[in-house]
């Protein structure tokens, strides 16, 4: 049986965050369960990957995430929250690199948009394919704007 710590962290939690990944291995082989919780129902590639990957922990994520997928778990809420995240920050980058090519055609400072595009406002859509439909949209409006001045 595998010690708990009193906010219900194994072994295999603290060696997800600070060991390497031939420790984790040999955790995994040795009885530590990839589905164990802590109190706050975090398992250890919950830990790993809360808000996005803790740097350096990567492959530890992908041996954690591949043990997972092997014994039939197909991505917690955790990693859904932090798949979405990613998907949003693909997407401001994205749209960040078409204002500043707007603004490089029509020789304009970035400040022409009303604020400054690196502190752009949360997406008000989820939706990648509505975002490659308005990208062009979009230009097309701020050309004829800019005609227009």
């Amino acid at each position: 049986m595998t010690e708990v710590s009193a906010a219900g962290w194994t072994p295999l939690h603290h060696a997800a965050l600070l060991a390497p990944p031939t420790l984790v291995s040999f955790l995994m082989t040795h009885g530590c369960s990839t589905f164990s919780v802590t109190r706050r129902k975090l398992t250890p590639l919950d830990i790993v990957t809360a808000h996005s990957i803790i740097p350096g922990r990567d492959d530890v994520a992908l041996l954690l995430e591949e043990a997972m997928r092997g014994e039939g778990w197909t991505g917690g809420r955790v990693e859904q929250k932090r798949r979405l995240e990613d998907a949003r920050i693909k997407r401001r980058r994205r749209r960040k690199a078409i204002r500043e090519n707007i603004c490089q055609v029509l020789d304009v400072d970035r400040r022409w948009w009303g604020y400054d595009s690196d502190l752009a406002p949360p997406d008000s859509s989820d939706s990648e394919d509505d975002e490659d439909d308005n990208s062009e949209l979009f230009v097309s409006q701020v050309v004829r704007v800019w005609n227009r001045c």
